[in-house]
């Protein structure tokens, strides 16, 4: 791992995952259905980064958010650790409690992506169906993985195609921050890297909940695949053996992976 922070040139996209209202919670969302410890204190210094970056380096900003429904969530897999819905889609446990307008006011677009499992580059295979979710959502359903309008609604071009796009255009660094460290961070962390980025992550704009950013660094990969995904069952045991697989078999540490603060980004 490169201790130098981030180049003053170098062209970047910013990655925000899962600022949630139900995952930040405290004074954002009292009553959130999973408040992750300490995310509310890093909504205000994430908004002040917003503000200091510059279209000449920040290319785009992608915000994903965890995405849920009524009669979807029941049969996913991720229900069992985390039991009872959360982020459910039309309340405001799913709405961001970060600001992106304050991107587009310094003329960096900003992105959105829905996804209904911790895997950012997954898809939405959580044991529902369309059927399964309430009508009026199903257009919002049908865009998961998709990049979109804020909304949800207007899928303006696949996952892959804005990251294949961005690596057209000479962006090659992922600067990285949101919840949790070791859950949607860590899994969007992985993708990245195996699909040749490299990634600066923002120590002081992630929050945890087992696992803190100094920890996984060094967690050996089986560790960290049994952590992801905790179950005894063949996919359980299959989806350990992709995550062993997407790391190479070496730790964290070991990757083009930068850890630094978001002062040391602008």
């Amino acid at each position: 791992m490169s201790p130098s922070p981030l180049s003053r040139t170098e062209l970047f996209a910013l990655v925000v995952i899962d600022m949630n209202g139900d995952f930040v919670g405290g004074r954002y969302l009292r009553d959130a259905a999973l408040p992750v410890p300490g995310a509310d204190d890093i909504v205000a210094p994430m908004n002040t980064l917003f503000n200091r970056l510059m279209r000449t380096t920040c290319k785009l900003a992608l915000f994903t958010r965890d995405s849920h429904f009524g009669g979807e969530y029941e049969k996913s897999p991720e229900s069992v650790p985390f039991p009872g819905i959360h982020c459910a889609v039309g309340t405001p446990g799913h709405k961001l409690v970060v600001n992106p307008e304050l991107l587009e006011k310094r003329s960096i677009t900003a992105f959105y992506m829905n996804k209904n499992v911790f895997d950012s580059w997954g898809t939405q295979h959580t044991g529902a169906t369309e059927a399964d979710v309430p009508p009026h959502q199903r257009e919002v359903y049908r865009n998961l993985f998709q990049i979109t309008d804020e909304s949800g609604v207007d899928a303006i071009c696949t996952r892959d195609a804005l990251f294949d796009n961005m690596w057209q255009h000479g962006v090659r660094t992922l600067a990285v921050c949101g919840v949790a460290t070791d859950y949607c961070v860590l899994m969007f962390v992985i993708g990245a890297l195996k699909r040749g980025f490299r990634v600066v992550l923002l120590r002081d704009l992630v929050r945890h909940i087992v696992h803190d950013v100094d920890t996984l660094l060094d967690m050996e990969p089986a560790d960290i695949a049994a952590h992801l995904n905790p179950g005894t069952d063949a996919q359980s045991m299959a989806q350990r053996q992709a995550v062993v697989a997407a790391m190479g078999g070496k730790p964290l540490s070991a990757h083009n992976l930068t850890v630094t603060t978001s002062d040391q980004l602008v």
